[in-house]
């Protein structure tokens, strides 16, 4: 018998089983990837055949079972042995097309982060410019009430002093402070 006549007759039982029992059809499916996975320690010619008999037989089988990925895959590995150079081309071109999604998604992720990060840094100035007149009128509450307990005149910065903002205000002889001149105190009793 001829190769072809054994290859007929694997078949012929092969289906004749497979209407008795589906595991049998399974297991069948499992070598044969497996085989698929492992074909590059076996020969050109021997890949070739292997590739073939996968193309034509055992995944249309899987996608007749309904085993989907298991047939993208066989034909995955089938197409590579068949025809190695559109292979490695499709598979260099589906690489670069993954890296320029992946940068893309990349920059669109920092640009997004930036936008945020430009959003909360405008907040916090806001935050900082509304609240530090707040808190250097309070600072100065604090430290106007401390200078007049301990009867000490507030110092002036330069362009207080320049602007006339500040003025010293007269005093009484315990240190209180007047109004317009000596005897009428304002403040305290």
């Amino acid at each position: 018998a001829s190769i072809e006549e054994q290859q007929v007759e694997d078949y012929r039982k092969m289906f004749l089983a497979m209407g008795k029992d589906i595991r049998v059809i399974l297991i069948k499916l499992a070598d044969r990837l497996h085989n698929m996975r492992t074909l590059k320690y076996l020969k050109r010619d021997r890949q070739i055949a292997n590739a073939k008999e996968t193309m034509e037989l055992y995944a249309p089988l899987a996608n007749r079972l309904g085993l989907y990925s298991l047939k993208w895959e066989l034909e995955d590995l089938g197409f590579k042995y068949l025809y190695p150079e559109e292979y490695h081309e499709l598979v260099e071109g589906i690489n670069k097309k993954r890296e320029e999604a992946t940068l893309a998604n990349d920059i669109d992720a920092l640009n997004k982060l930036k936008e945020k990060e430009e959003g909360v840094l405008a907040y916090t100035d806001d935050l900082v410019k509304g609240n530090s007149d707040q808190i250097k009128a309070r600072f100065e509450t604090l430290q106007q009430t401390v200078y007049s307990e301990f009867g000490r005149e507030l110092p002036q910065n330069e362009a207080e002093k320049e602007n006339g903002r500040r003025a010293k205000t007269p005093r009484n002889k315990d240190n209180s402070a007047t109004a317009g001149g000596e005897g009428r105190e304002v403040g305290r009793t």
